[in-house]
């Protein structure tokens, strides 16, 4: 009994300081990472958009080759693409981590506290019916022993008049 109610207490435990370590670091490293994901691939965005449009410049007034100017355009051009949808993926992520796996996550957290404190509180109800249990079997077993005395007791007694009653016959 001791050694099952240290551990649901340790199980407890152990899930009350996971809620809050989601709480206090990770449900919020979560968002952050996601927000920051987001910044990152706008900036990306944003720097992409600034050297394609220096490159577009710099091939108009310099004297390069058409073919090198369309080679280094067109593959700015992708990447810039590219990292748009980078950026759109990021957004999406941020707003489902917010919406749902956040909220999941730390309804996982707090299920098992839940689960933990009602498994506590059974074991502790099972181990006071335990106890009121055997202290029940102790009062029968006592009563037995009681009864038994009391009938050995008869049966010295009529083992007493059972000699008597020969010796005075004898």
């Amino acid at each position: 009994d001791a050694l099952a109610l240290a551990q649901a207490e340790h199980a407890l435990k152990a899930a009350e300081n996971e809620l809050k370590d989601f709480d206090e670091v990770e449900g919020k490293h979560l968002i952050l990472n996601a927000e920051l994901g987001v910044k990152s691939t706008e900036d990306m965005v944003n720097d992409q958009l600034e050297e394609l449009a220096q490159l577009e410049k710099m091939y108009k007034s310099e004297e390069l080759t058409n073919a090198t100017a369309e080679i280094v355009v067109r593959r700015a051009r992708r990447s810039l693409e590219r990292t748009r949808a980078y950026a759109k993926m990021a957004r999406e992520t941020a707003e489902s981590v917010a919406k749902f796996r956040h909220p999941q996550q730390r309804r996982k957290h707090a299920e098992a506290v839940d689960t933990a404190r009602s498994a506590l509180a059974q074991l502790k109800v099972l181990q006071a019916f335990a106890a009121v249990q055997r202290e029940v079997e102790l009062a029968k077993a006592a009563a037995a022993v009681q009864t038994q005395e009391d009938q050995l007791g008869k049966l010295k007694h009529d083992l007493v008049r059972i000699k008597k009653y020969y010796r005075s016959e004898g």
